[in-house]
């Protein structure tokens, strides 16, 4: 058994290389490995990637780190994200623990785990360094997509999928002037204006960095701009060929990036970066005071009725508490769990304490 470190800066020649073209499983696509080595946070020797190899140089696991900064008083310190882990389902199982391991030690244990699976979640409440948080958000749903979800959740719906198919389309239709009759009512003459804009402007980044000073991870305009250039989902054909080839989120049908600007009385009281990825969105980033929640949330279902959204969620404490008490246009409003994971460093308590956005660690890219 071999482990190898990848770095930043050794991520273009790596995609490149004759192993990376010829293994059957990809440890990184090179979507992320450009994505992260224009990373504005990361280092050139900063490592990325550490692979495990079989005595064949066969891949038997990976696990990949991502580097980024956390406010820390008025300045910022280096962090890392867990970005993936994988290991082989028959060759790889003894590899998995020192890779996670080999990735504690690399980091200094200074990561942050954003959405831990129940596997990593065990590991972690055995582990004396680390602490567990459990984030309650809300799942909403305003089309029905249960031919989708159902056999990906319970392989034995896959044989009745296309009898779902008929039952949601048959839902979708009977509810369909419900959605048009609210989209109707938030059209007519409304109090606001938004605009969707390709990135991150100047008016933007004035309006945001208040907010980015009051966060534990500071993504400004440079850092938010880098992630709508390098997208790590795809809809393009290599993309899609890739998909087989990796064990994470690559292509989409559909995936989109929106950055809105929201306007009352012509200043701007607000912004949001919404994902869009096959009809499911995500709020990865939104910028606004509390006092403004209603009017972000009559925008935010505005959007969703003219995108056709299927599913929204997020876990941002105002616009969860405004979605619990205004249900419409939703059919089903769930809550949804994660688990998140910080060390016990000293000086570093206040982050299990501190504000995080949807979009914080890699969550934003998937």
């Amino acid at each position: 058994m071999n482990f190898k470190n990848i770095t930043v800066g050794e991520l273009p020649s790596f995609i490149k290389s004759e192993w990376y073209q010829n293994t059957p499983i990809m440890p990184i696509t090179k979507e992320r490995a450009i994505s992260q080595y224009y990373n504005p946070d990361a280092d050139h020797n900063d490592i990325a990637l550490i692979i495990a190899l079989d005595k064949d140089n066969q891949l038997l696991g990976f696990i990949g780190i991502l580097p980024g900064k956390i406010n820390y008083g008025k300045s910022s310190k280096k962090f890392f994200w867990n970005s993936c882990w994988w290991v082989h389902p028959d060759r790889g199982r003894q590899v998995s623990m020192p890779l996670f391991y080999k990735m504690l030690q690399i980091t200094d244990n200074k990561l942050i785990f954003f959405d831990l699976t129940p596997r990593t979640h065990q590991i972690m409440q055995k582990l004396p360094y680390f602490v567990t948080q459990e984030k309650i958000g809300i799942s909403a749903f305003l089309r029905c997509n249960s031919a989708c979800i159902l056999p990906k959740k319970y392989g034995k719906f896959a044989k009745i999928k296309p009898i779902l198919n008929t039952i949601d389309s048959a839902i979708n239709i009977l509810t369909c002037p419900y959605r048009k009759i609210v989209q109707f009512r938030l059209s007519k003459k409304p109090s606001f204006q938004f605009l969707f804009n390709d990135e991150i402007d100047g008016e933007i980044q004035k309006f945001i960095a208040p907010f980015i000073q009051q966060q534990a991870i500071p993504r400004g305009k440079r850092e938010l701009n880098r992630i709508i250039r390098y997208a790590w989902i795809s809809n393009s054909q290599k993309a899609k060929q890739e998909s087989s080839h990796y064990p994470f989120s690559v292509y989409a049908f559909q995936f989109y990036n929106h950055i809105i600007k929201i306007y009352s009385k012509e200043q701007l009281v607000g912004c949001l970066f919404i994902t869009e990825r096959d009809q499911y969105f995500k709020l990865p980033y939104c910028f606004f005071h509390p006092e403004h929640t209603t009017l972000i949330v009559k925008v935010l279902k505005k959007i969703l009725l003219q995108r056709k959204a299927i599913h929204f969620v997020t876990w941002n404490p105002y616009i969860k508490e405004r979605l619990g008490k205004q249900k419409t246009p939703f059919l089903l409003l769930r809550p949804i769990k994660k688990q998140m994971g910080f060390p016990q460093i000293q000086g570093f308590e206040y982050l299990q304490h501190a504000f995080y956005q949807d979009g914080d660690g890699d969550a934003v890219f998937t």
